[in-house]
């Protein structure tokens, strides 16, 4: 956490970001992104505000920049997900029989997962209409077909 008001009157007064960008007031803090420093979450103004950041400025910026970072490695971690699923959804769909199929203690059955080539050989589908029904069966986690 660093911050600053009044920088042209402190001694960082001949800072580039003071000299060039006329920076006059700053407050950072770094995000972090699986324990290392990611980047900077910080606001400057090309003129001061009279007034030094106090415990509440810094601590709204440190929880900020932890929110910032936290959303980053849910991103990270969901498209990290996606990628996974999707190369296992390319390699299923290449086996034509690979299916499961479950019997309830009820009595009832389905099949809560099929390759599209075993859907489309059981259940006699164009390929297209698969790949929705499909699609919307990952979305939901319902079986595609009871069977009973």
């Amino acid at each position: 956490m660093f911050c600053c008001d009044e920088i042209s009157q402190s001694e960082y007064a001949n800072h580039y970001a003071c000299k060039v960008n006329k920076v006059d007031t700053y407050i950072g803090a770094p995000i972090w992104l699986q324990g290392d420093i990611y980047g900077v979450l910080s606001f400057d103004a090309e003129h001061s505000r009279y007034q030094g950041y106090d415990d509440l400025d810094k601590d709204f910026m440190r929880l900020l920049a932890r929110w910032v970072g936290v959303t980053l490695e849910r991103w990270q971690y969901q498209a990290e997900q996606q990628l996974l699923l999707d190369r296992f959804d390319k390699l299923c769909n290449q086996l034509p029989d690979l299916y499961q199929y479950q019997l309830n203690t009820d009595g009832t059955s389905c099949f809560p997962f099929a390759s599209l080539l075993a859907l489309q050989k059981f259940m006699v589908l164009p390929l297209s209409k698969l790949k929705q029904m499909r699609a919307l069966y990952l979305r939901c986690c319902i079986p595609m077909k009871s069977v009973g």
